[in-house]
């Protein structure tokens, strides 16, 4: 960066990505700033923060004396430190429910006078549901409700949730769209001026906004989010065959598997079946067995950068949630969750063979 003016312009070129006009997804093939189409999420506005937890922060803690129905597999920092700890001591409610498995009626049921807002994610993080963006959007606005939607597991490129009826999108800019694990970083997108408005204002008062220079290296991610998307989903459709056909291994979720529940719902709200999977083994022992031998798979918490990772959830994303919750979700000791990267393929399928 050779000056301040600089640095603030390539800001600014992350909040224009992630907002604006409609866009072209295949046709990202650019080399400068100028050259970067607007509208990503096919929003009004991108506004970027610090960190997916802080916008939800910012967000659910503007409003008193509201509920909100979220995900059941909501991760340890965003369940426990944001929505238990500091949320409902400020007079916000949660209700936590597995929505891709409820009818309309069942969902509606859950719905009262003060409920604000529905969000979820889908795919889930680690078990793989998938939820029907457009049917549950409909749903929360007839009764006056916000649908959110996290779409990182998905990213820009494969899913657009506001182009489904959701009023808010939020990704993990550490994951996907940065793609190089380098970064911490968040993103609110919206279609809703209104909206806007108030985020506008929240993240200039509390001072959430992401720095120069990580918008650039955000924006450096963004460049190749296509190219990466498309290799790591080819690679993790790869392996999710190969583990379907291991004897220790007892299941594996993947939405690009026909018999996978969510599987129609899927090809229809979005253009791909991301680079995610979970899988079970025979044992706890044989599952931490895996964690010790992989040489490339790296064994680490994190999701969505060009390296393949390997997560105990366990004991790393949801060591925080209480067992029962844990168990009724089925995530065991022997669930392992994969972050499928852009490596050689059959490099990776060496490596979990070895592992085995």
């Amino acid at each position: 960066m050779e000056n301040v003016a600089e640095t603030i312009d390539v800001a600014r070129q992350v909040m224009l990505i992630l907002g604006a006009e409609p866009m072209t997804v295949k046709s990202w093939g650019f080399n400068t700033p100028k050259d970067i189409p607007d509208g990503i999420e096919f929003g009004v506005k991108g506004l970027k923060f610090r960190g997916k937890v802080r916008v939800l922060y910012d967000y659910t803690n503007d409003s008193f004396n509201v509920s909100l129905i979220s995900k059941n597999e909501v991760v340890k920092t965003i369940q426990n430190v944001l929505f238990d700890n500091v949320s409902k001591k400020n007079g916000i409610r949660f209700s936590r429910e597995n929505i891709s498995s409820l009818s309309i009626k069942e969902l509606e049921a859950l719905i009262t006078p003060e409920t604000k807002a529905i969000y979820i994610e889908t795919p889930t993080n680690p078990m793989m549901n998938i939820t029907n963006i457009e049917q549950t959007a409909k749903i929360a606005h007839a009764h006056n409700a916000l649908m959110i939607v996290d779409n990182t597991f998905m990213s820009p490129y494969f899913q657009n949730p506001l182009s489904l009826g959701a009023d808010i999108v939020l990704h993990s800019g550490t994951k996907y769209l940065s793609g190089h694990n380098d970064t911490l970083s968040g993103f609110i997108v919206t279609n809703r001026s209104d909206i806007v408005e108030k985020l506008r204002f929240l993240i200039k008062t509390t001072g959430a906004g992401l720095s120069p220079f990580d918008s650039w290296l955000t924006l450096r991610g963004i460049k190749t989010l296509s190219v990466r998307m498309e290799k790591a989903q080819e690679n993790a459709l790869k392996i999710a065959r190969w583990l379907k056909n291991q004897k220790e291994v007892t299941k594996v979720l993947y939405p690009g598997f026909e018999n996978h529940p969510g599987y129609e719902i899927q090809k229809k709200q979005a253009r791909g079946f991301g680079a995610m999977l979970t899988f079970n083994v025979i044992s706890e022992e044989k599952a931490k067995s895996i964690l010790n031998k992989v040489r490339l798979i790296q064994f680490a918490e994190s999701l969505g950068g060009v390296e393949t990772l390997i997560t105990y959830p366990v004991t790393q994303t949801h060591a925080d949630v209480p067992e029962e919750i844990r168990l009724k979700n089925g995530i065991t000791p022997s669930t392992l969750r994969l972050s499928v990267g852009i490596e050689n393929v059959d490099d990776l399928i060496e490596d979990l063979s070895q592992a085995f």
